[in-house]
C-alpha cells in the first residue's frame, strides 16, 4: 500500500471514531436510552434464559445501594478499594467489561491513545468514565 492510501485510511478511521463518539459515548441521551433499552431487554430475556432466581438476583443487584455507591465513586475517579463492591466493579471494568472490543491494538497505538486521554479536559474524562460505567452496569449486575 502506498503512503496516500495509509493517510486516507488514517483520516477515515479518525473521522469515523469522532462521529461514533459524538453519537454514543459523549452523548448523554444515548447513555440513558441505551441503559433503558438494555435493562428492559435483560429483564425480559434473563428469566427465560437463566431462570427466575438469576433474573431476581439481577434486579436486586441493580437496586443495591452498595453497587450504586461503587458506581458513583468510580465515575468520580475515587473508588474506595476497601469496599468489596468497589473492588468487584473495578476488576470487572478492567478485565474486559466493554463488549465492543474485537481487535487488539499495537502497543504504540495504545500508548498514544492513553496519552491523549490523560491530556484531555477533566469534564470529558469524567463524562467518558461515567458513560463507560453506565454501558457496563447491566453486565456487572448480571455477574455478581
Amino acid at each position: 500500500r502506498g503512503v496516500k492510501a495509509q493517510a486516507i485510511e488514517e483520516v477515515s478511521r479518525k473521522t469515523i471514531g469522532y462521529f461514533s463518539g459524538i453519537y454514543t459515548q459523549y452523548n448523554p441521551e444515548f447513555a440513558i436510552s441505551n441503559f433503558t433499552r438494555d435493562f428492559l431487554l435483560a429483564s425480559i430475556t434473563l428469566p427465560a434464559k437463566e431462570g427466575p432466581v438469576f433474573a431476581g438476583n439481577f434486579v436486586k443487584n441493580v437496586m443495591n445501594p452498595l453497587t450504586k455507591g461503587a458506581i458513583g465513586r468510580y465515575a468520580a475517579g475515587i473508588p474506595d478499594l476497601n469496599h468489596e463492591s468497589d473492588r468487584m466493579l473495578q476488576e470487572f471494568l478492567e478485565d474486559g467489561a466493554a463488549t465492543g472490543y474485537n481487535f487488539l491494538k499495537h502497543i504504540d497505538e495504545l500508548q498514544t491513545a492513553l496519552s491523549r486521554q490523560a491530556d484531555g479536559n477533566s469534564f470529558v474524562k469524567t463524562f467518558d468514565a461515567t458513560n463507560r460505567v453506565v454501558k457496563s452496569l447491566l453486565i456487572f449486575w448480571a455477574t455478581i
